[in-house]
C-alpha cells in the first residue's frame, strides 16, 4: 500500500499497544476497582463529551483534510487554514457553552449534574482532534495517535489504581479525567509545533468569498453528518442509561469494549487514507480510488476476522478470568452481535471516507440521519424486551443497513466496490479455524486456556493466510517482519 501501509503500521502498533492497555483497563482494572454503575457513568460522560465535541467542531475536522491541498504552502503556514480552524472551534465552543448553561434545567440529571466536567472534557477533545486531523495531512499519525489513544488509557489506569487505594473519591476521579484529556491535547499541539507544522498566520487574504462559501457549506453538512453519526453510533449507551440504568450500561460497556478490539486496524487506515483519497478524487483517478477501496476492505476484514476468531474462541475463559466476571457474563452475546456488526463495517471498507471527500458528501448527512432515526426506534423497541442484547441487535441492524446503502451509492456514482473473492476465503477460513478450536481439550485454568487456544487459532489462521497468499499486503508484512527479526539475531 505504500504510504498507507507504512503509516498504518506505525499507527497500528500504537493502537495495538493502546488496545493492550485498554484490555487491562477494561477487563481487569475497571471490573476490580469500579462497580458496574461507576463503569457505566464513566462511559456515559466520555461519550456525551465526544458527541458534544462533534457539535463544537462545527464540522471543521474534515475541512482540514478536504481543503488542505488548496491551502498548502512551502513555508507550512498554509495560507492560515490552521489559524482559521482554531477561530472557528473557539466560536463553536462558545456556542456550546451558551447553549448548555441556558438549557441546563431542561437537560437530563446525568448531564446537568456534570455540566462543567463535560464541557471541560469536550473542549480538550476538540483541540486534541484538531491536532490529530491536521497532522494527518503530513503523514504524521503515529505520535498523535499515541497521545490521543494510548496516553489517555494509561492515565485512566493510574486514576483507577489511585481510586482503588482511596487516594480520592469517585467524584474527584471524574475531575481528574478532564486533566487526562487536557494534557493529551496539549502534547499533540506541542508535537505539531516541534515538527514545524503548527504555524499561526494572520493573513486571511486567501479566504475569498467563493472559497469560504464552499468551506462553510461543506463544514455545515459535515457537522450535521458527524452529529448524526454520533447519535447513530452512541445512542445505545445513552438509551440503556435512560431506559435501564448505569449498572446495565456498565455491563454493556465491557462487552462493547471487547468488540471494539476488532476496530484497532481501522484508525490508522482511515487517518492515512483520507488525504490520498482526497487527491485521487480531485484528480478523478477512480482506478486509484478502487485500488485503495479494495485493499483496505480486504485487509481490514482479514485482521478483523482474526481478532474476532481469537476473541470469541476464548470468550468464556475471558469472563472467568476477569474480576467479578459473573456480573458481566450476561453481556457475552452482546460481544458476538457487536463483533459481527463491526466485521461487516470493515468488510465494506472506507466507503464513508470516499463519500465524505467527494462532491456527494451530502449523502452522508441524509443516510446518517436515517441511520440515527432507525437506531433510536430499534432501541426503543428492543431494549425493553431484550435488555442490553436488544441494544446490540439494534446497532447490528443499523450498521448493516447503513453500510449497504453507502456501498450501493458508491457503486452507482463511481462504479467501484470493495469486494473480492479473497474476502469469501477469509470468511470460510474463520469458520474452519474457529470450529477446529472447539475440539481443543478443555483446560480448567482460564489463563492457560486463553494462551493455548489463542496460540492454536492464531497459528492456523496465519499459516493458511500466508500459504495461500490471501492478502499480498499481509504476506509482504510477514516477509519484512521475518527478515527484520532474522537480521537482529544474526548480529
Amino acid at each position: 500500500m505504500g504510504l498507507i501501509q507504512r503509516q498504518s503500521l506505525k499507527a497500528g502498533l500504537v493502537n495495538y499497544v493502546g488496545a493492550f492497555i485498554g484490555i487491562i483497563n477494561t477487563f481487569f482494572l475497571f471490573t476490580l476497582f469500579f462497580s458496574e454503575s461507576e463503569i457505566g457513568q464513566l462511559r456515559y460522560i466520555q461519550e456525551i463529551a465526544i458527541l458534544l465535541a462533534s457539535f463544537a467542531s462545527l464540522g471543521f475536522f474534515n475541512v482540514l483534510i478536504r481543503f488542505f491541498p488548496e491551502f498548502k504552502t512551502a513555508d507550512n503556514k498554509n495560507n492560515g487554514i490552521l489559524t482559521f480552524a482554531i477561530l472557528v472551534l473557539l466560536i463553536g465552543l462558545s456556542i456550546l457553552a451558551i447553549s448548555l448553561f441556558c438549557l441546563k434545567q431542561y437537560l437530563s440529571i446525568n448531564i446537568s449534574s456534570n455540566i462543567y466536567l463535560i464541557f471541560g472534557i469536550t473542549s480538550a477533545i476538540v483541540f486534541g482532534s484538531l491536532g490529530y486531523s491536521y497532522s494527518s495531512n503530513f503523514g504524521l499519525v503515529s505520535i498523535p495517535s499515541l497521545f490521543k489513544n494510548l496516553y489517555i488509557k494509561i492515565f485512566i489506569a493510574i486514576l483507577g489504581v489511585a481510586y482503588f487505594f482511596d487516594f480520592f473519591d469517585f467524584n474527584a476521579l471524574l475531575r481528574f479525567l478532564f486533566l487526562a484529556y487536557l494534557s493529551s491535547s496539549i502534547f499533540i499541539i506541542i508535537y505539531l509545533y516541534r515538527t514545524g507544522n503548527f504555524k499561526i498566520s494572520y493573513d486571511f487574504s486567501f479566504f475569498k468569498r467563493k472559497r469560504l462559501r464552499r468551506i462553510f457549506v461543506y463544514s455545515g453538512f459535515g457537522l450535521l453528518g458527524t452529529l448524526g453519526s454520533g447519535l447513530a453510533n452512541k445512542i445505545d449507551i445513552f438509551m440503556i442509561s435512560d431506559i435501564l440504568n448505569f449498572s446495565r450500561t456498565g455491563v454493556y460497556t465491557i462487552a462493547l469494549n471487547a468488540s471494539n478490539l476488532l476496530m484497532i486496524p481501522v484508525a490508522g487506515v482511515l487517518a492515512v487514507s483520507g488525504p490520498i483519497i482526497v487527491k485521487a478524487i480531485r484528480e478523478n483517478d477512480l482506478k486509484r480510488v478502487e485500488g485503495i477501496y479494495k485493499k483496505a476492505g480486504l485487509n481490514l476484514f482479514l485482521f478483523g476476522s482474526l481478532i474476532m476468531v481469537l476473541l470469541w474462541g476464548s470468550i468464556d475463559s475471558i469472563f472467568e478470568l476477569i474480576p467479578n466476571g459473573t456480573k458481566y457474563k450476561s453481556g457475552k452475546i452482546v460481544v458476538l452481535i457487536l463483533g459481527l456488526a463491526k466485521l461487516f463495517d470493515m468488510l465494506t471498507s472506507i466507503n464513508e471516507l470516499i463519500i465524505s471527500y467527494s462532491r456527494y458528501f451530502r449523502f452522508n448527512l441524509y443516510s446518517l440521519f436515517a441511520l440515527a432515526l432507525f437506531n433510536i426506534l430499534a432501541n426503543l423497541i428492543l431494549i425493553p424486551h431484550y435488555d442490553i442484547t436488544g441494544a446490540a441487535m439494534a446497532t447490528f441492524m443499523s450498521i448493516v443497513f447503513y453500510n449497504i446503502f453507502k456501498t450501493v451509492f458508491i457503486y452507482l456514482k463511481f462504479r467501484v466496490h470493495p469486494f473480492n473473492i479473497q474476502q469469501l476465503y477469509i470468511a470460510i477460513l474463520s469458520i474452519i479455524v474457529y470450529t477446529i478450536g472447539l475440539y481443543m481439550p478443555v483446560i480448567d485454568n482460564p489463563f492457560l486456556s486463553i494462551i493455548a487456544r489463542s496460540f492454536l487459532l492464531f497459528t492456523l489462521f496465519t499459516f493458511i493466510t500466508l500459504k495461500f497468499n490471501i492478502s499480498p499486503e499481509a504476506t509482504d508484512l510477514w516477509s519484512k517482519t521475518r527478515n527484520w527479526v532474522l537480521t537482529i539475531f544474526r548480529k
